[in-house]
């Protein structure tokens, strides 16, 4: 969740209503966290739409950024922060 704050604070998209959770590694692999599937199923509940969390097919942080609309990922943040 911090990590898309920051990329979206620094691009200026909007990233909406989004679940987000997990622990981000050096390399911007998404790892698990605690009670996964039931901060799954609790975001559905609420009407969340987009829910961004590792799961079987854990993907990047660039996966998830680019999930919510921040195009190119990491790349694209870095360089707004200039």
């Amino acid at each position: 969740p911090v990590a898309l704050a920051v990329a979206s604070s620094l691009t200026g998209v909007r990233v909406g209503r989004v679940a987000a959770w997990g622990e981000v590694g050096l390399t911007g692999e998404l790892r698990a966290s605690p009670q996964g599937d039931r901060r799954r199923g609790e975001a559905g509940r609420l009407g969340v739409e987009r829910i961004l969390g590792p799961g079987p097919h854990d993907g990047s942080l660039v996966d998830a950024l680019a999930a919510v609309g921040i195009a190119g990922g990491r790349r694209t943040a870095l360089e707004a922060a200039g």
